[in-house]
């Protein structure tokens, strides 16, 4: 039987195509996020994404948590911090596997605001929930007004614009951050594999 524990199995080791497009990029993210994963493989691109963005524009350096920590657990503030050159958090991360409640929204701002972020940022697989959007516009507006800006992306939207923005060189790198991610935060072996697998077929 083959070896599939995560000490023999490295998706970091999987070379990804030499070229790939803006429109293949987000099929492959669109083709990985698609099974369940208890939000694994959603923070892993998340993560990847900020990190490629950060290393390329010299903007900062990303810290995130492991999938099944909490983020008090970890010292952190949130799933992703996004940590300038003083080890200042300047963009709070949180990423939801599922559509954004204003009840999530809620319950994360006051370890965000305790923390003196100010930039904050929601990445939400499926976007805002059904019939909640004018909830959550107006709770962003009140945030403003306290001095917290809040976003809220959903991560097709978030992903083709930011690989957009990274170019063909940039995209390339994402691929392989996201391999370093899966190994490194140690994700399941099926989520490796899965990547792995996908990357193939480009």
């Amino acid at each position: 039987m083959e070896d599939l524990s995560p000490t023999n199995y490295c998706s970091s080791d999987i070379f990804g195509p030499k070229r790939i497009s803006l429109e293949d990029s987000l099929t492959l993210i669109n083709e990985y996020v698609s099974s369940k994963s208890g939000g694994d493989r959603v923070l892993a691109v998340s993560a990847a994404l900020l990190e490629s963005v950060g290393k390329r524009f010299q903007l900062f350096q990303v810290k995130r948590a492991k999938i099944n920590a909490s983020d008090a657990s970890e010292q952190m503030l949130a799933d992703i911090e996004c940590v300038d050159a003083r080890g200042e958090v300047d963009l709070a991360v949180e990423v939801k596997d599922r559509s954004l409640s204003v009840t999530q929204v809620l319950h994360e701002m006051p370890g965000l605001r305790a923390g003196r972020v100010s930039e904050i940022l929601f990445i939400a697989q499926k976007g805002v929930e059904s019939g909640s959007q004018e909830e959550v516009r107006e709770l962003v507006m009140k945030e403003f007004s306290s001095g917290q800006n809040v976003y809220i992306f959903d991560l097709p939207q978030f992903a083709k614009s930011l690989l957009a923005l990274l170019g063909e060189g940039g995209r390339r790198d994402f691929i392989e951050s996201l391999g370093r991610h899966l190994d490194e935060y140690s994700s399941a072996v099926q989520h490796r594999r899965t990547w792995a697998e996908l990357l193939k077929q480009y």
